[in-house]
């Protein structure tokens, strides 16, 4: 299988790099000093699930050069997207398609199917906690490398089914969803919770939640995230919550959220298309979220400063 990958970071870099070891024939969109690092050096892994160095890697700058592909993961982060966008039309074959990987529940790939057309849009929801440490050189976490993708109109579907397949004979562990609205949902729900409580207090899960304050926080932000799902037709179970709490306090203590490594880090942050998106629905909805209006206006700056020209 031909697969294209917008976005050599933490999630494009560490699948598309299992999709090759596996023999699939990978190409990488990326610039700058990624590009230098996967043209000469490759790409590398650090892993729970077995290192893994690729020394011949097809990557370009050029989304023609690259040319077309059965598959494209596109997997930069939520702020990119629009700028990433032209380049998925020369990367599509003829009966091609694009997973989008971003976080921010069902808005990412909408925006893609904007793009390219719903009929060539795949939803998808990545579990992986892998960071780039270097041009070329990506650190994994934990065992967990998964991703659940499907149509976004419903329903299962041949290409879905083949291309999960061939993911799990990667090593992903790969799902075909029959709800990917519902599923996105139920992440973004999740990652408001995580995300919004280290960022905002910048401390770890564990001394987050050894408090009454932080649990009152973790819940907030979950069930008003919830409330939001459900008021846009997410069919979310009736103790959703109650289990999004459970695993939020099964997680490993000293866990932080890629949006407390981006603060702690300077870089930019992807506040408005998490916590900004339930506070821009719930508007629409007419729907009240204190907790989490007052989580984004305790990073905005930050966001704001991190996002202006040097």
């Amino acid at each position: 299988m031909r697969i294209g990958v917008v976005g050599a970071g933490g999630v494009g870099g560490y699948f598309g790099a299992r999709l090759a070891a596996a023999g699939h024939d990978v190409g990488f969109l990326v610039r700058g000093a990624q590009l230098t690092a996967l043209r000469t050096t490759g790409i590398e892994i650090h892993s729970p699930r077995g290192n893994l160095h690729l020394t011949d890697v097809r990557a370009s700058d050029d989304p023609d050069e690259l040319g077309a592909h059965d598959v494209v993961l596109f997997a930069v982060k939520a702020y990119a997207i629009d700028g990433a966008l032209p380049a998925l039309q020369p990367l599509l074959g003829a009966d091609g398609f694009v997973v989008s990987l971003q976080n921010g529940g069902v808005a990412p790939a909408e925006r893609v199917a904007a793009a390219v057309g719903v009929e060539r849009t795949v939803g998808g929801a990545a579990y992986i906690s892998c960071h780039l440490r270097a041009p070329g050189v990506l650190e994994h976490h934990s065992p967990l490398a998964g991703m659940e993708i499907g149509e976004l109109g419903g329903g299962s579907s041949a290409r879905v089914e083949e291309f999960t397949e061939r993911a799990r004979d990667a090593d992903i562990d790969a799902v075909a969803a029959p709800d990917i609205r519902t599923v996105l949902w139920q992440k973004l729900a999740f990652i408001c919770g995580l995300a919004g409580a280290t960022a905002s207090s910048r401390h770890p899960i564990g001394e987050v939640r050894a408090t009454e304050a932080g649990q009152r926080l973790l819940r907030g932000l979950v069930s008003e995230a919830a409330a939001v799902a459900r008021a846009d037709g997410a069919a979310l179970a009736d103790d959703f919550e109650d289990k999004t709490l459970g695993l939020l306090n099964r997680l490993d203590p000293g866990m932080r959220s890629s949006l407390y490594e981006d603060l702690a880090h300077g870089r930019v942050l992807e506040l408005d298309s998490l916590h900004g998106e339930i506070v821009r629905r719930a508007d629409a909805l007419g729907l009240d979220v204190p907790v989490t209006r007052t989580v984004y206006a305790v990073l905005e700056p930050f966001a704001r400063a991190a996002a202006a020209p040097a």
